[in-house]
């Protein structure tokens, strides 16, 4: 079974489209309890109806959204999923460099194969998207605020590094396919401060 998502059938504005990846949730776990038995894909995910391009498509925004998104939908059970374009105002990247959100899709990927775990969070602003690998775990988080955000994450990941993708880096850093990479040791039990529609990541090793 297969069907598109978008989070603007409805509404354009941030706040709205904050709430949909949770909608997308319980698509997704209809479906599964309609149809059990049945692969469930979802194909292709786009910010605008028909894919077209929108001007957010470069934002941290869309970086906060997308993460969200497939966190509410891989921890629903989707089977697979589509998002975007590679290339271009609709994509991952243009002839300049990498959009924001090609980081999320670029911090996943590094740590394949991996299993997700469910996560909560006390903030509705931020989302925890928790995947663990045979190398440890890692934590992608994501402010969908427009206000800074104080982050505390679970102590069991033992030693970990801390990445950052801010504003506060600038476009250089944000447009640099490497930038989610340069991190540097954090300990767990410190809290630490996500800006505006910021996104962090975090990788712990396993004992």
């Amino acid at each position: 079974i297969c069907w598109s998502m978008n989070p603007q059938v409805h509404a354009s504005d941030v706040t709205s489209m904050v709430e949909t990846p949770e909608g997308a949730r319980d698509q997704v776990a209809s479906v599964k309890r309609s149809c059990p038995g049945l692969q469930v894909a979802v194909s292709p995910i786009t910010l605008r109806p028909g894919g077209e391009p929108d001007p957010r498509q470069r934002s941290l925004f869309a970086a906060g959204w997308t993460l969200a998104m497939l966190r509410a939908l891989s921890e629903a059970g989707a089977g697979s999923l589509t998002c975007f374009d590679t290339v271009g105002s609709a994509g991952l990247m243009d002839d300049v460099g990498v959009f924001p959100l090609f980081h999320v899709f670029a911090a996943a990927a590094s740590v394949r194969p991996a299993s997700v775990v469910p996560t909560t969070s006390t903030s509705d602003d931020v989302v925890a998207w928790w995947l663990t690998h045979a190398s440890g775990d890692t934590l992608l988080l994501a402010n969908l605020s427009r206000d800074a955000r104080q982050v505390r994450v679970p102590p069991t990941l033992g030693a970990a590094r801390l990445g950052r993708i801010d504003a506060a880096a600038g476009l250089g850093a944000l447009r640099d396919p490497r930038a989610f990479t340069r991190s540097s040791e954090w300990q767990p039990n410190q809290p630490f401060t996500l800006p505006p529609f910021g996104l962090a990541r975090v990788d712990g090793e396993r004992d």
